[in-house]
Formats: C-alpha cells, sequence, structure tokens
C-alpha cells in the first residue's frame, strides 16, 4: 500500500461512451453501493470514473454521480426508483453487514450478485444471510486501500493505495468471472482471486494485529514499530497459526508477522479504522476481527488469550469513550 492524499468529489452524470456488446452490457449493469462511509464513497468514486453507473445508498439519502477527480462540487441526490437491484457491493462495518441485509433484502432476487467488502469475518454465517442469500450469488471483495472522510460533507480522502480482489463464495464459471470483472473495472480492482477465503483470513490476521492496538495506544499504525509491540504481535501470531490450521487455512506466524510489518511501514502515518471509531465514540469491528478469532478458537478447542485480552479492552474502550463522547456532546447516557 503507499501512501498518498487525494480528494475526490462529485459531479452531475454526463453521457457514457459507446461500448461493444458486452461492454454495452456491462455498463447498463447499475450497481448499488450500501454504506456511504469512506470506503463506499472510495469505490463509488472509481468505478464512476470507469463510466459504471453507480448508485449509493447512504443512512438518510440515496445519491447517483459520476466522480471526477479535484473538481469540487457535490453529490447529486437522487430518487431511490425501488427496482431490484441487480449487483449490490456491501461498503458498511462488519457488525452493520446483517442489519443492512435485513434492511435491503425486498431488493435482492436469486438473480441478485451480492458482494460483501466488510472487514472482519463471521457476518457471512448469520441467520439472515441464510435466508435471503443462496451461496452461489455471494462475491467478496477484499481490498488494502484506505480512504477517510474529507473536509466537505460528502467527500473523502484517499490516504493508501493498495489491491483490489474479487472472489466467488463458491466455485463459478469462467463467463461468470468476466462479467463480474468487467461489471466492476475500476482503478481500485486488482484482480480475480481463486483463493478469495485465504486472502480474507490474510487480512483478518492483519487487522486482528494492528488496529485493536492502535486504538488502545492512541496512535498511528507506524508507531507500533517497537519490541514491546512486536513481541505482542509475536503471541498473537502463533494463536492465528494455530486456529486458521484448524479451520482449514494456512498461514505460518512468521507469514502473520511479515505482512503486519509491511503493513505498518507502508501506512505508517495512518490511524486504524478502529482507532478512528474508538476516537469518535462509536462501535469497532472488533467482534468480527479479534472477536472472530476468538470465537473459532472455542469452536475448534484452541487458546486465544492475547487475542481474548485486546477483544475486552476495546469493549472496555467502548464503553469508556462512548460515555466520553455524550458527555462532550451534552447528551446523557
Amino acid at each position: 500500500m503507499t501512501h498518498l492524499r487525494r480528494q475526490w468529489f462529485i459531479i452531475f452524470p454526463v453521457p457514457m461512451k459507446q461500448r461493444t456488446a458486452m461492454g454495452q452490457k456491462v455498463a447498463n449493469s447499475l450497481i448499488h453501493i450500501i454504506g456511504f462511509g469512506a470506503t463506499g464513497r472510495l469505490w463509488a468514486a472509481s468505478l464512476s470514473a470507469s463510466d459504471r453507473r453507480v448508485v449509493a445508498h447512504g443512512r438518510q439519502h440515496t445519491y447517483t454521480s459520476v466522480i471526477r477527480e479535484n473538481d469540487q462540487q457535490n453529490w447529486s441526490l437522487s430518487e431511490d426508483d425501488g427496482t431490484p437491484f441487480e449487483i449490490v457491493i456491501f461498503c458498511t462495518k462488519g457488525y452493520q453487514f446483517s442489519h443492512a441485509l435485513s434492511t435491503w433484502r425486498v431488493r435482492i432476487t436469486p438473480k441478485t450478485r451480492v458482494v460483501i467488502a466488510c472487514n472482519g469475518m463471521g457476518y457471512e454465517h448469520t441467520e439472515i444471510v441464510r435466508q435471503s442469500l443462496s451461496p452461489s450469488q455471494i462475491y467478496f471483495l477484499v481490498h488494502s486501500h484506505a480512504a477517510m472522510r474529507g473536509s466537505t460533507a460528502n467527500g473523502f480522502i484517499q490516504t493508501g493505495e493498495g489491491e483490489g480482489w474479487l472472489g466467488a463464495l463458491l466455485p463459478t464459471d469462467e463467463p461468470t468471472k468476466e462479467f463480474m470483472m468487467n461489471a466492476l473495472h475500476c482503478k481500485l480492482l486488482t484482480g480475480w482471486s481463486e483463493h478469495i477465503q485465504s486472502m480474507r483470513w490474510r487480512k483478518l490476521a492483519v487487522n486482528a494485529l494492528i488496529n485493536p492496538i492502535s486504538a488502545l495506544l492512541n496512535c498511528p499504525n507506524g508507531a507500533l514499530r517497537t519490541p514491546e509491540v512486536y513481541t505482542l504481535w509475536q503471541t498473537l501470531a502463533n494463536e492465528i497459526e494455530a486456529i486458521a490450521k484448524a479451520v482449514g487455512q494456512r498461514m505460518s506466524a512468521a507469514e502473520i508477522l511479515t505482512w503486519t510489518q509491511q503493513v505498518a511501514s507502508q501506512t505508517a502515518a495512518n490511524y486504524s479504522s478502529m482507532h478512528q471509531d474508538l476516537h469518535h465514540g462509536r462501535a469497532t469491528e472488533i467482534d468480527v476481527i479479534n472477536g472472530f478469532i476468538c470465537q473459532q478458537a472455542l469452536k475448534y478447542k484452541k487458546n486465544a488469550p492475547a487475542n481474548t485480552f485486546l477483544t475486552q479492552m476495546i469493549k472496555s474502550a467502548e464503553q469508556l469513550g462512548h460515555h466520553r463522547y455524550s458527555q462532550a456532546k451534552g447528551v446523557t447516557i
């Protein structure tokens, strides 16, 4: 991931270019993005810049637009027509995914391609997922791009440039892969992965080592590169290696440490999403990161005391931080 800062804004739609028959079919596929935080805005911007038709859904408003870099105009508010989704990308927080799916399931048909771009793991095994989706329509988008909200109401700043990999929950045929890669073609998308679950576990492991510690120490990622933190990383990595092996994922503690050191160096000036959530008095994704690791440890009778400790500490910090933030805002709890 390369450190950078790039400001994006939204302008009104413009006519799309002529395409081949295949390209025209892809271009006509309307992509809905659920979740209008920094990640949702980042992908909406990149897809729209590639002439994909995008509708983004925030908590209160729906937006449709074409994005151009360094053009300071506002988002274009849009009326939601209520039609079934063709392709939908969930860019919510991991713990919000089940609720978001429950809210939007009326728009999902058996033909809808559902792309999950959330951090963490475990939320895809909930009852609402089993009731709403078939495994064959589920895709995962694993990316290492970083972004934060910008200075304008609906802008964002890209703070890290990484990779983006798309893959299916179940093995799929070549025409489906080609369609999905073309539909989501943009500069953020690196390619298709046949091992998307392994990539999810790799990202989970790195997040488990960086996010909670950076949040608790109130520091950017680069400040974690100390002997004391490295010792804790080693303990966490050993736990994750054993648990990953139990679920059929091969990753060594040494590999986890290497990946973590690389990310900490490449994003040295960045603050983790968990740090930002805790700092602003919001709920964190601890339950779908270290908490998920603890759940798997319990399921497979493995020990995970370090992951358990960090999970408990973040939960305590959430309660304390929410109390402080609410008092600062003049809210009585």
